[in-house]
C-alpha cells in the first residue's frame, strides 16, 4: 500500500500544526503558503482546555509557549481619575484558568513555535 500523501495549504497556525500531526501517523505531508515569509505578526491569542491539552501531548511545546508568553501583571479597570477598581490576574494554575490564559502568546510567536515542531520532520515539506 502507498503511503498517504496530504497537501496543507496554509502554514500559519493550523496549517503546521495539522502537518506535525498527520506526519505522526506517518502520512507525506507538503505545506504550501502563498506569502513569502513565515507571518510573524498578529494579536495575542490564549491557549485553554482542549488546546491545553493537545499543547501538552507535544514534546516541549509548553515549556516553548511559556518561554514566549508576554509579562502581563494582569487586567485592571481604572477610572477617570486614575483610581483603581480592580485586577483580574492568571490564577498562577493552568488548570484553573480566569480570564487570562496561563498560556497567553502572540500570534506570530505561535506560528514560529508550530512551524518548527515540524520543519525537521521527514516526512513533512
Amino acid at each position: 500500500m502507498s503511503q498517504l500523501r496530504v497537501l496543507v495549504v496554509g502554514a500559519s497556525v493550523a496549517g503546521p500544526m495539522a502537518a506535525y500531526w498527520l506526519a505522526k501517523t506517518g502520512a507525506r505531508v507538503t505545506v504550501i503558503e502563498r506569502f513569502p515569509g513565515l507571518r510573524t505578526n498578529g494579536q495575542s491569542i490564549d491557549i485553554r482546555t482542549t488546546g491545553v491539552t493537545v499543547m501538552r501531548k507535544i514534546p516541549g511545546m509548553e515549556a516553548a509557549v511559556r518561554a514566549k508568553r508576554p509579562n502581563l501583571e494582569g487586567l485592571r479597570f481604572v477610572g477617570d481619575a486614575g483610581q483603581i477598581y480592580g485586577t483580574i490576574r492568571m490564577t498562577g494554575n493552568p488548570d484553573q484558568q480566569s480570564l487570562l490564559s496561563e498560556y497567553e502568546i502572540f500570534r506570530g510567536d505561535l506560528a514560529k513555535i508550530l512551524f518548527d515542531l515540524s520543519e525537521d520532520n521527514e516526512n513533512v515539506r
